[in-house]
Order: C-alpha cells, then sequence, then structure tokens
C-alpha cells in the first residue's frame, strides 16, 4: 500500500499507481478506500476501462447491485468485448429478477465460446434457482449442465449444479447420485450440504437430512435459513 501511494505521489498522471492501490484495498475488502483511490482515478482516466470494472465489484462485492451495474457498463461501454464484465453483469441482473436482460447476456457469452463450462455451469445454476422457474427453462439448463459435465466430470460444483437441476424438476433420486458424488469430492461446502440435505427432506429421509443441516453449524452457526429447517425437522421428530 505504500509503495503504491508513493507511486501515485511520484507520477500522479500514471495510471499504475492507482490500479495497485485499488486492488489493494480491494483484495483485503476495504472497499470504502478502493472506491475513494477509484473515484480519483476515473477523473483522471476516464478512458480506462479497468477502473470502472474495479468499481463495480467494490459495489458488488458491498451488495449495492444497482450502483455496480451501472459502473460495469460504464466499463463495457469504453470496450465493449469485455466477457468478464458481462459475466458480471448477467449474475447481477439475476440476482435483481431481471431475468430477460441476463439471459441475454449469457446467450451471448455462450456465442463467443460454446464450450466455456464456467459460463454455461453459472447460467443453468442460476436459472435452477429462480423461484418459479417453468420446466422448460429448467430442462435448458439441464441441457447446459450435462454439457459440462461431458466436459468436466468430477468438479464438486459442476455435479451440485446438475444435482440441483434434477431437484427442482422433482427427480430427487438422479438428484441425490450427483449430489452425493459432489459432496464426496467437497465434504464441507455449505451449498452442497444443504443440497443433500433438502434431498433427503423431500424423500422423507429426515435424520439424513437433519444430520447434513447439522453438518454446516459446524462451520456456519449463523445460518438462520438452515437453523429454521432444522427447527422443524426437531418439531417432526
Amino acid at each position: 500500500i505504500r509503495l503504491s501511494q508513493d507511486a501515485i505521489q511520484k507520477f500522479p498522471f500514471d495510471p499504475i499507481g492507482y490500479e495497485s492501490l485499488a486492488l489493494s484495498y480491494l483484495d483485503t475488502a476495504k472497499y470504502i478506500k478502493a472506491i475513494e483511490v477509484l473515484n480519483n482515478a476515473v477523473n483522471i482516466f476516464p478512458e480506462e476501462y479497468y477502473f470502472f470494472y474495479y468499481l463495480g465489484l467494490c459495489y458488488r462485492n458491498s451488495s449495492k447491485n444497482q450502483e455496480a451495474i451501472n459502473y460495469f457498463l460504464k466499463a463495457l461501454k469504453i470496450n465493449p468485448e469485455l466477457k468478464n464484465v458481462m459475466h458480471e453483469l448477467a449474475k447481477l441482473y439475476n440476482l435483481e429478477s431481471r431475468y430477460e436482460i441476463s439471459d441475454s447476456l449469457f446467450t451471448i457469452l455462450l456465442e463467443k465460446d460454446v464450450n466455456d463450462t464456467m459460463i454455461m455451469n453459472d447460467y443453468a445454476y442460476l436459472i435452477a434457482d429462480r423461484e418459479n422457474v417453468g420446466d422448460q427453462k429448467l430442462n435448458f439448463a439441464l441441457k447446459l449442465s450435462k454439457n459440462v459435465i461431458n466436459i468436466v466430470p468430477d468438479s464438486p460444483e459442476y455435479l451440485d449444479t446438475i444435482g440441483w437441476i434434477y431437484y427442482k424438476l422433482g427427480k430427487y433420486k438422479i438428484a441425490l447420485d450427483y449430489l452425493l458424488k459432489s459432496q464426496s469430492l467437497d465434504k464441507q461446502n455449505s451449498v452442497i450440504l444443504e443440497h443433500v440435505g433438502d434431498v433427503y427432506l423431500k424423500l422423507e429421509k429426515y435424520e439424513k437430512a437433519l444430520k447434513m443441516y447439522n453438518k454446516i453449524m459446524i462451520n456456519n452457526p449463523n445460518n438462520i435459513k438452515v437453523i429454521e429447517k432444522i427447527n422443524s425437522l426437531n418439531e417432526k421428530q
């Protein structure tokens, strides 16, 4: 940090010092300080897209989604071919339930690279995780996820995605097979553990569901959603 600050003092019209300092703050979750540096930088270097991109990351990480979207759009206006910025925007629009825009961005990204497993997986998972999503959209997500598994068969993240899609389609036994394989490769992942527990719940295997939820409590004791599921199960027994 000190070296970056010195670089800015000595070379105030060189973007390297600003970028280095901003990234140091960003990496240590000091978002207010990072934003202060980046706001100065965009005034001095308005054509450098990456300063707007870093501002988007700061606001995204601060759960200020609309501000993040605004800065990512500014970065994209300077350089319309930025895949990483499009990806961030697609995820944020989905988070804001602006599904049409999210879907259109994911479609553009997949047109650029039909074998991008990270894009395919993110898109498939986000579709599956939407509220009240229909079977047509879920089957599209399943097709994407199968493509991902064909390319990378042993990723716990990707196996979790396809398992979660089968869960949302009501195919609980198939979902369980994929999710247990995912959990065997990443034993402490809270999301995977919760997904396994949710499938056991649908299969009315309540003790196994409770075991999964309790595992989450070891590393994440303040998970309100899981606490509610545990309390509900305890009332049944």
